[in-house]
């Protein structure tokens, strides 16, 4: 197989992966948006070490400022985020009740991510694990360069 057609096989896993996480979130009904929210918020404090900031926020999600505003405010409302000032910029940050929220939907995902990870072996997990990490790492590194060449004078 060349580098192409790996890319493509890739590319297509990729969407059947983003497919089946939306068939995830249609399935935990009212929570499944919120899941998503959250989980999203708490991968990128995990990864950056910090919290996000509403323009990072509508920078990564490809969404408008005012959008990312609507769709934070009821999160808000429910007390599952905050939003929090730091001079010029704007912090969203989950509060007890959105991790409680949190950590109750990320273990029946995880059990649903368990059951899927059973058709591999010891070994084939920790390499497909281990691929996954590498690839996405590299990706997200490409698009990050992508970014900047975009945003540069």
């Amino acid at each position: 197989m060349n580098e192409r057609e790996c890319a493509e096989r890739a590319a297509s896993m990729a969407l059947r992966a983003k497919d089946c996480v939306r068939r995830y979130k249609l399935q935990a009904g009212g929570n499944g948006k919120r899941f998503m929210i959250l989980g999203g918020l708490r991968e990128h404090e995990m990864h950056t070490k910090r919290h996000i900031t509403i323009t990072e926020m509508a920078r990564f999600s490809g969404l408008a400022l005012p959008n990312v505003g609507r769709l934070i405010k009821p999160l808000e409302e429910e007390g599952l985020v905050c939003r929090q000032k730091q001079g010029r910029t704007v912090q969203v940050i989950i509060t007890p009740k959105g991790d409680a929220l949190l950590a109750a939907q990320r273990e029946a995902f995880v059990r649903d991510i368990t059951v899927a990870l059973g058709a591999l072996g010891e070994e084939e997990r920790e390499a497909f694990l281990d691929c996954c990490a590498k690839l996405l790492a590299r990706l997200e590194e490409h698009l990050q360069t992508n970014r900047a060449e975009e945003h540069a004078c």
